[in-house]
This record gives C-alpha cells, sequence and structure tokens, in this order.
C-alpha cells in the first residue's frame, strides 16, 4: 500500500505527516510506502525548520525532503491520498474526478472535538483541518504534529483492519462458492466472469464539500505554504 500527504506547499504539514507515517510503519513493520507532494508547491525547497524540530522532539529520523508539486503521476501511484484539509480534498477530487474514491481528509481520522478555536471546522459534517502553522510560532506547529499524530493512529488502525476484513469475505465467498459447486457442477466460476476490478483498500470519503481556504505560496520560511 501507498499512502500520499497532500498540503499546500509541502514543507510543513505533508512532510511531517509522511516523516510520521514512515516511523510508524517500520515500527509495525508493515511492507508499506509513503510519499508527499502540494497543490501550490514550489519544487525542491526544505522541509521547514519548526516542522523539523517537531518531528526531532519526537526522535522521528528527518527526511532528506525536497517539496514537490503534485502531479498525475503521483496521485494515480497512491493507494490512499490524505490531503491535510477540505479544501485540498475538494481541489484534488476536481482536478482528479476517477480517483475520488480514494481521496480523503486526514482530519477525518481526529478524535471528536468541540473545540472550535483551535481548529479549523467544516460547516457541514463537522470534519476538521489539520491547521496550517506557516508563518506561525513553534506552538502552532507542534500543535499540527499533534493533530497529525492522533489522525495517524485513527488511519493506521482502519487501514491495518482491512486487509483482515477482506480476507474473511474471501474466505466466507471461498466457501460458499465451493458448496454451491458441489451441488451444481455446471455452475459458473465468478472468478471467469467479466466484472470491474476494485481499487486497493478505497474507504467511503469521510470528508465534506466545505473548509477554510488554501494559503497561497509565499516567501519566507521554506518559501511557501504547507
Amino acid at each position: 500500500m501507498h499512502l500520499l500527504f497532500v498540503c499546500t506547499g509541502n514543507t510543513c504539514r505533508s512532510p511531517m505527516a509522511a516523516a510520521m507515517a514512515r516511523a510508524k510503519i517500520a515500527e509495525l513493520n508493515l511492507p508499506w510506502t509513503v510519499s508527499s507532494a502540494g497543490l501550490g508547491a514550489a519544487e525542491g525547497l526544505p522541509m521547514s525548520a519548526l516542522s523539523a524540530q517537531a518531528l526531532t522532539r519526537r526522535h522521528i529520523p528527518l527526511p532528506k525532503h525536497r517539496s514537490t508539486m503534485i502531479r498525475q503521476d503521483i496521485v494515480e501511484s497512491a493507494d490512499v491520498i490524505l490531503c491535510m484539509t477540505n479544501s485540498h480534498t475538494r481541489e484534488l477530487k476536481r482536478q482528479y474526478p476517477k480517483l475520488a474514491l480514494k481521496i480523503h481528509s486526514l482530519g477525518a481520522y481526529l478524535p471528536h472535538s468541540d473545540d472550535s478555536h483551535r481548529h479549523a471546522r467544516s460547516r457541514h459534517g463537522g470534519v476538521r483541518d489539520i491547521a496550517d502553522p506557516f508563518g506561525g510560532s513553534d506552538e502552532a506547529y507542534e500543535q499540527a504534529a499533534q493533530d497529525i499524530e492522533a489522525a495517524l493512529e485513527n488511519l493506521f488502525q482502519e487501514l491495518m483492519q482491512a486487509p483482515a476484513a477482506d480476507e474473511r469475505h474471501s474466505a466466507r465467498a471461498d466457501a460458499k462458492h465451493a458448496d454451491a459447486k458441489q451441488a451444481d457442477p455446471q455452475q459458473v466460476d465468478p472468478q471467469h466472469e467479466d466484472h470491474p476490478g476494485s481499487q486497493h483498500h478505497q474507504h467511503p470519503d469521510k470528508t465534506s464539500n466545505t473548509g477554510d481556504e488554501d494559503n497561497q505560496a509565499s516567501s519566507g520560511e521554506g518559501g511557501t505554504t504547507s
């Protein structure tokens, strides 16, 4: 499975999320891969210094990161795409409507909270954004890191349960088919019938069509927002 994390400038939030996800993948010994990109990224910029500090406080290895603009091949290669805000999610779905089922807001995996002052919330459904710390204090970056950590915990639990559920469903289907074939040897094997393929580990979209507007790329630390 390949996870793709998306923000605006690919210097703050999405590289933090990717680094945290890699650390968790290594800890759990999962055969997954991770990447990140930005919807408005300037190519080749390093991770924000304050994002790097948030990772260092957690003893997470710092990646040799360079910002990358989102591209079709990057989107197509991902199995699950996690956006930092609802507006990122909407825009990515607008650009790639045929791939919409695998595009989600990372904030959908945050624990519920009524603290509307700390988190940008959508007007429908209550899916929270991972707030952009760009240009903010160390505390703003730390809050973003904490939110990403909490969301990743729930995300990994859901993704790790999906294969087991699929295997159980497949085993039940195989057993049912074997019983039916014994009763009717002329029955057509459904595996030989034409059917549309399904995408790997698709989940219902948990986002709503709203959210704070994206920050535009600007000069400053890292040269862009994230």
